[in-house]
Parts: C-alpha cells; structure tokens; sequence
C-alpha cells in the first residue's frame, strides 16, 4: 500500500453524526457495524470502526457493563482489519521492507484507532457506580486495556513519538491497580480465539523487554519484530519486588520511569521491581537453530512472513546481547554540555553551507560541442552558487545540552524550529568551530517555550560532493534528454558522510547522502574528479526515506 490517505482515514474516524442517541445499544448492533464495511477495503473499516468506538468515548449514555460488552465485540474482529494494515506497512511492494520502513501515515491511523480502543476501556474500568459485571471480569477488561496501551506504546516508539512518558505512566498504574485486585498474574486469552494467553503482567513485562532492546536505535519495523518475539519469551521472564540474583535490570513503577541496568545505581527506591531475563536465554538459542542453513532471504514462519529469516535471526542475536547475562549500557553515556551552537534545518540547508569535497577541475561529456565545461570549487568551502531562494536557508540559534558518541541533545527556541520533525536532517556547528556534524531528528519533546531535539549523528566532518546518478534501466532517449539539460539539473550535490582519504579511494568505500528517490542498488554514480569523470556504482541503499544513504 504505497499510499495511504491519513486525512481521510481521519475525517471518517472522527466525524461527528448528529445522532442524539447513540445507536449501539447492545452487542447485536455492534455486530451489524461489520456487516456493512466496505468488503476490501481495511483502511475505510478500520475508519468505521474507530468511529463508532470514538463515538462511544464522547457519550455518558453506556453503563460501565455495556460500555464494556459494546467495545468488545467491536474489538475483536477489528484484529483483522489492523492485520491488513499491519501487513500493508511491513510489506509495501508484498515482499518484506528489508532495512526500510512503508508508509508511515499507516503507523499514524493504527495509532489513532489504539487511543481510542485503549481510552474506551479506561472508561469501562473507571465507571462509576461500580459495575458488577466489570467486577467479575475485570482481569480480562484490564488485560485488554494493557494491550492497547503496550501497542500505542509499541507504536509511538515506532514513529519515535515524545508521548512515549505518558503511556509509561499509564502502564505503572494499571499494573498497580491490577495488582491490588489480585488480577495481575490472571492467565487469559486476550482476544476470542488467542492462542497466546496473557496477563497484565506479561504485558507489562513485555513493553520492559521492548524498551531494554532500546527501540531508539531500531526502524520502525525492528520494533514490531521484538514485541512479536517477546509475547513467546515473556512467560520465561521473572519480575518481581525483590533483588532476585540474576536480575540485570529494575524499574521503579512510578511517573514515566523505565527499566535500567541494576549495576548503574548503588540502590533502588522502595517498590521497584527487578527483571531477570535469563531464562530467555536458552528460548533465544532455540529459535535462532531453526532454519539453520535455510536462504536468509525467505520469509520467516515464526514471527510472520513480512519478515525474513536474514531478520529474524539478526534481531535475535541482537536480543541475545541485551537480555543475556552480561548486557551492554541501554544507551551511550552523555556527557552533560552547555555550548552555543548554529543549526541548519533540511538537506537544501546542509548542502548550501556544508564544506566542499577536493573535486578539482575536470571537462564535461559536451567539451565536444561546448568546449571545456570546468567546474571551479572554492576550496575555502564556499560552493559555486544554485539556483535556490536564499530564503529556504533556515539557520537557527541553538544549544548543546548533552553529547554522547552517536548522539547530540539541542536546545531550540519553538519560534526557530517550526521546520523541526522527526527524521528531518540537520547540521550542528559549535560556535567555537569550524566542523559541522550531521545528523537526523530521532527525538522531539517540549519544554517550556523550547524544543528538546534527539539527534543521531551521522557524520562529523561530511563534505558536499558533486555527481551525477543515472536511474537503473534508464533508456537511450532518457540518457540523451538528461545530456541536454544545463549543468545544475545535470549535476546534483550529495552529502559524503565519511571521506576519510583523498581522490577515487575517499569514495569507493564511503556513504553518500542523496536527495529523495534518486538512489537505487546498482545505479552507476558519474563523480568529476581530477579533471576525469570517475565512474562509481552504488552498491546498496541503506535508508529510504526524504533523504537516502546509498
């Protein structure tokens, strides 16, 4: 599913009918909801259905109990609606996004729908007055409402959402509550027909697993790939409130707190809870001898076939790492750091202010009819003017509150980062500096009238490179109308992330970060150099996304 309508999927889950009954009296017509959705079509039914779960949120006319029974016929067979999303994100073109992720609006409209189911069930569990029948099955009310907030959850980590505090908090006080109810160790399938029984607890432990795996540094569709694999290890985990002697991890369950190394703090407040993880481990080697031999190419059987088995058994050794007995730090240490700084926001930015790779001169492919075509570059970093609106520079006043070896914390006024969102690329210069530092936007949170930006680093030092890409099939009259352009559309800038070296050998082995959609595997890359047009050949496409790393 290459494109997904996000506006409408939202003018239709979120309308407003002038109805001043609410017409889902009983299970019977939440059944009849179904019966009329539009027959192959999963992001108009998924729409429906959180209309009409949306519509209940708004009303007080449900009692507790048939607030609950309503939702929960609506619940069930919606599963299958968010399995054709699911599958439409993981396998865009029907084969497996190896090292990508679909189309993120998909991830924005299943987050949508989760709210709503997990606020409708906050609703059944905070009815007032009490309800006996929400009484009698309240292990399975709060273990439904668990697994809609582990999948916002899962959801926010997966397009690095900074509501990802606010669900933790939740979380901590469903478990508590369940816990005084004596509900949380209750074992029950979640949905009808679930053939992986849970509890609050196992959930909880869950999203602990999820979180240690550090879903900061994973694509989206790595995310999803360890919440599969924690619902058949999370039975094997131990949490409990004392010290037990294998547990590497803790976490007080309390405001936004997630689990950290036991080792990092020389004590833990009272109440906090410790995960021992090892018994996974031997469940972890099992999983990884399946397939032994088999083409990592295929699809995997065990976690779903929008995933290969070259995946699978990546993430696995990976888990294997974070949860064995000897885990590395859950994030690179930060050194705490206030220094001014001047960010660029957008690849146009970074390209325009970015220092220049040694091209030297050289002579274009039409010397024959033009005569010598030669680039001059500034080697004082300045590039050979474009045609661009100077006004589409967006430079900004920053600080640097943080830096780790992969990583930069800013600081910005909102008013200088309206163009901030995530996975936008920007460029760090300290004011004290001539080296820029690129990076991309993993993080974004609020803090009073500034915004705190989570950068990955890619590069220190980059430099911008002159080249030229030729489409992968491209015939012989396309390759002759692209000849005849002028030489600013001819030739295009990327950014070299890593030019250690000088000349032809600074390339063969570097990444070049080029503008949407231009790069693919195999694609011959022409790059004027040393007054000759060396030839290069992209090898593989690391990331697609606004800007691609081929």
């Amino acid at each position: 599913m290459q494109f997904f309508d996000l506006q409408k999927f939202r003018s239709l889950a979120f309308r407003r009918d002038p109805e001043p009954d609410h017409p889902l009296l009983d299970e019977a017509a939440a059944r009849m909801v179904f019966a009329d959705l539009p027959p192959g079509d999963a992001p108009a039914g998924l729409a429906e259905v959180t209309h009409w779960v949306t519509t209940m949120n708004q009303t007080e006319s449900f009692t507790p109990g048939r607030r609950a029974r309503v939702l929960m016929e609506l619940d069930d067979p919606a599963r299958g609606l968010w399995h054709s999303l699911g599958d439409a994100f993981l396998k865009p073109d029907g084969r497996p996004a190896v090292g990508r992720d679909g189309n993120i609006a998909i991830l924005q409209a299943l987050l949508d729908s989760a709210t709503e189911f997990a606020h409708g069930y906050a609703l059944c569990l905070a009815g007032e007055p009490p309800s006996r029948w929400v009484q009698r099955n309240y292990a399975q009310l709060a273990l439904r409402r668990m697994r809609w907030l582990g999948r916002r959850l899962i959801l926010a980590n997966m397009l690095h959402l900074p509501l990802v505090d606010e669900l933790w908090e939740a979380a901590h006080w469903l478990l508590h509550e369940a816990e005084g109810r004596q509900a949380d160790r209750t074992v029950l399938p979640v949905f009808t027909g679930d053939t992986h029984p849970s509890s609050v607890k196992l959930e909880y432990v869950r999203l602990l697993m999820v979180e240690i795996a550090n879903p900061d540094a994973m694509l989206g569709r790595e995310v999803e790939l360890v919440y599969r694999i924690t619902q058949r290890l999370a039975p094997a985990a131990k949490l409990e409130p004392e010290a037990l002697p294998n547990a590497l991890y803790a976490v007080p369950p309390t405001g936004a707190r997630r689990p950290g190394l036991v080792r990092r703090r020389k004590s833990w407040p009272e109440g906090t809870l410790y995960l021992d993880t090892s018994n996974c481990l031997q469940r972890l080697r099992a999983m990884m001898e399946r397939d032994m031999g088999a083409d990592s190419t295929q699809p995997d059987t065990l976690f779903g076939d929008e995933y290969t088995l070259g995946e699978r058994q990546a993430m696995l050794e990976r888990l294997m790492g974070l949860w064995g007995l000897d885990p590395p730090q859950r994030r690179t240490p930060r050194v705490r750091l206030q220094a001014d700084a001047q960010v660029l926001g957008g690849l146009q930015s970074v390209l325009a202010n970015l220092p220049v790779f040694d091209q030297g001169g050289w002579t274009g492919s039409k010397a024959e009819t033009t005569g010598s075509l030669r680039i001059q570059l500034d080697h004082s970093g300045k590039l050979l003017r474009e045609k661009s609106n100077a006004a589409a520079i967006r430079r900004a006043p920053a600080r640097v509150v943080d830096v780790s070896d992969s990583g930069l914390g800013l600081a910005l006024r909102r008013s200088d980062a309206v163009w901030a969102m995530l996975d936008v690329l920007l460029a760090v210069r300290l004011d004290d500096s001539e080296d820029w530092i690129v990076g991309v936007i993993r993080r974004i949170t609020a803090e009073q009238g500034e915004l705190r930006l989570g950068v990955q680093v890619l590069a220190r030092n980059p430099q911008v490179l002159w080249y030229k890409m030729e489409k992968v099939g491209s015939s012989l009259w396309e390759l002759e109308a692209t000849r005849d352009r002028a030489f600013l559309e001819h030739f295009q800038r990327g950014i070299l992330l890593n030019s250690d070296g000088q000349g032809v050998d600074a390339l063969r082995a570097g990444d070049l970060l080029v503008g949407p959609g231009l790069a693919s595997p195999g694609a011959p890359l022409d790059v004027p150099l040393a007054k000759a047009v060396t030839r290069l050949r992209v090898l593989a496409v690391r990331e697609a996304g606004e800007d691609s790393i081929a």
